[in-house]
């Protein structure tokens, strides 16, 4: 039940475009959906899925004009610390992507990346041999990030 609620759910630029508070989400979420029933479970999957992550999902057209592409921020104040020091004992840092399947975005921002070279749950090939594969590339990263 929870993949087909989230199936018929709108995109996520037509809920910001709608949607300005609580109340304005709920009642799009009702014009969206054929029942009561499956307009307040799609609010509860939402709220259930924003509340139970400390993530922050931005916008970032800046590296693929003319899309939907995303990008998925821990603002963890312990990592901050630690990839503080990593960018200045090493020189400083840049944006890596890495791209996974809409279906395994949640499960990413959970888990964080894991190496799931050899296992049932890998999803692509290892071209390289095992690890996490990231790139300087938005655009080769969301050849990786198609649903399916």
């Amino acid at each position: 039940m929870g993949l087909e609620i989230l199936e018929k759910m709108p995109l996520v630029k037509q809920m910001t475009a709608k949607a300005h508070d609580e109340l304005s989400l709920k009642k799009f979420l009702a014009e969206c959906s054929p029942s009561k029933d499956e307009s307040n479970l799609c609010y509860q999957m939402l709220r259930f899925v924003v509340a139970s992550q400390r993530t922050t999902i931005r916008f970032i057209p800046e590296f693929l004009p003319n899309t939907d592409a995303v990008a998925f921020f821990d603002p963890h104040p312990e990592k901050l610390v630690n990839f503080n020091k990593l960018k200045n004992k090493h020189g400083g840092s840049y944006y890596s992507f890495h791209g996974t399947k809409p279906e395994c975005a949640y499960s990413v921002c959970r888990q964080e990346l894991r190496d799931l070279s050899d296992s049932h749950l890998m999803t692509t090939g290892a071209a390289y041999g095992q690890g996490i594969y990231t790139t300087q590339s938005l655009s080769m990263a969301s050849r990786y990030a198609t649903p399916g």
